[in-house]
């Protein structure tokens, strides 16, 4: 979770349970936040200790995680851009089964921190193996690794991107030099990486060699 983010996060809490604006309430969220600052890694050690997984100090809020949970379900109003009606995909979704357990928490680190400008743009997290993830952060793609907990910055969208001299001389594609990007989509497999911008530039990168393949941007 981004530092912005989670800064939102605090305010957030505090106007959906509508607190007075008093100096007691003001400390507390503070205090939330010198906390956050400090960027510490919470284990699945304390997780079943009881820690929060994200961090958020309920013993110092005057509201439980549940408290607040029903609250959020009970306000929160899901975007929605549906063609049909919601009964009709209640008959055709199949009914799960509730209390599974799907997954058991390992690790959360907040050294790395994602940019996403708008809620629709979902494909900016890649994740290409149990223990590798990629992701952006003010246009700098970054990749994750989960076994020896490091970030690598892998482009940095606000630099030119000029394609390596091998690849200007194809006589397949038609490329130009595209002078920055503001990434909107991306696309990581098979060793490629893929990145498309909001005003139609598009670049690729294989992650074991130097420079960009190829880039182009519509006109």
């Amino acid at each position: 979770m981004a530092h912005a983010e989670r800064v939102f996060f605090d305010h957030a809490m505090a106007e959906e349970f509508d607190f007075p604006g008093s100096d007691d309430d003001i400390d507390e969220f503070q205090d939330f936040s010198r906390d956050d600052q400090r960027n510490e890694d919470i284990t699945a050690a304390q997780a079943r200790r009881g820690k929060d997984i994200q961090g958020i100090p309920w013993d110092r809020l005057r509201f439980t995680r549940e408290e607040y949970r029903e609250n959020r379900l009970q306000q929160y109003k899901n975007y929605e851009n549906l063609n049909v009606p919601h009964e009709y995909l209640e008959k055709e979704c199949l009914q799960v089964t509730t209390g599974g357990k799907y997954y058991a928490f390992r690790h959360n680190t907040k050294a790395i921190s994602s940019t996403v400008v708008h809620f629709q743009l979902r494909n900016l997290i890649w994740a290409t193996s149990k223990h590798d993830v990629y992701g952006m952060h003010e246009s700098v793609v970054w990749h994750w690794s989960s076994l020896d907990q490091r970030k690598t910055d892998i482009r940095n969208a606000t630099r030119p991107f000029v394609p390596v001299p091998e690849a200007r001389r194809s006589t397949w594609a038609l490329q130009s030099v595209v002078r920055q990007m503001q990434i909107s989509t991306m696309c990581v497999k098979n060793n490629l990486l893929v990145a498309g911008g909001f005003h139609g530039e598009m670049a690729c990168k294989f992650l074991d060699r130097i420079g960009v393949s190829y880039c182009t941007k519509s006109v």
